[in-house]
């Protein structure tokens, strides 16, 4: 895989974690990812890692390193923010079932943005979960918009489909908006080529457009399935309140 030169030369005996190591460091030329090329480096070592001597192995440092790092911070708090999350979207709804179907909706946005990484055969690694993460507060904007149009229509809200859907069309001109300037924006990035700012552009940008078929599609559907399943529960309630009074 490479050259051995030896050098003497005075230095130190380098510890990491208590232990002593030997460091070996890689360049890589400008424009290509870290994860890719350690992807192949690893794949090349596999053969070699049966040849070490007992307690010896490897660990990789540098952007992996940093990446597991901020993995690992941002999975330690996912709990708090799906906490904040759905209490922030149960006091704006006003609704337990509306805040799930805005939980749906982040979940499916996130593997949207996934899912662009894959279909425009783009390396996964830390800028596409950066980038999935951040899609899921900008996704469910459009959703939010589509809810709060249906529940402040006087007829729509009582799960009238034909009112859902006026209120749809109407607002879906607000919805196109909000997604093509959101994908435009990140045109430059996508332009600008190389490895790193467009698997970024790409999660926001693909999981954008996907999240917009959801609030435009299944949304009102789920609107509409939630109200006329607990309309006639409520139905059935009262006629049974009214049979026992007669």
């Amino acid at each position: 895989m490479g050259k051995v030169e030896l050098k003497p030369e005075l230095a130190q005996i380098t510890h990491y974690n208590g232990q002593r190591v030997n460091t070996i460091q890689g360049f890589l030329n400008a424009g290509i990812l870290p994860a890719e090329i350690l992807n192949q480096f690893q794949s090349k070592l596999e053969d070699f890692k049966s040849s070490l001597p007992p307690n010896y192995r490897f660990e990789f440092g540098g952007e992996e390193e940093q990446r597991n790092d901020a993995v690992g911070g941002l999975v330690s708090t996912v709990g708090v923010l799906i906490i904040l999350m759905i209490s922030t979207l149960v006091l704006s709804l006003g609704s337990f079932q509306l805040a799930g179907v805005i939980g749906i909706v982040a979940v499916a946005s996130f593997g949207l943005g996934l899912f662009s990484i894959w279909l425009f055969g783009y390396p996964f690694g830390f800028n596409p979960i950066i980038g999935s993460v951040g899609l899921i507060g900008v996704a469910v904007n459009d959703s939010i918009v589509v809810l709060s149009a249906i529940s402040n229509h006087p007829i729509a809200k009582t799960g009238n489909p034909k009112a859902i859907q006026k209120v749809v069309l109407h607002s879906t001109r607000h919805v196109l908006t909000t997604t093509l300037t959101t994908a435009i924006g990140f045109v430059p990035l996508l332009l600008s080529g190389g490895e790193f700012w467009p698997p970024l552009a790409v999660a926001i940008a693909g999981g954008v457009v996907g999240a917009t078929l959801l609030a435009l599609y299944f949304v009102p559907a789920a609107y509409y399935l939630i109200k006329s399943r607990f309309g006639k529960k409520r139905f059935s309630t009262s006629k049974m309140v009214i049979n026992s009074q007669s």
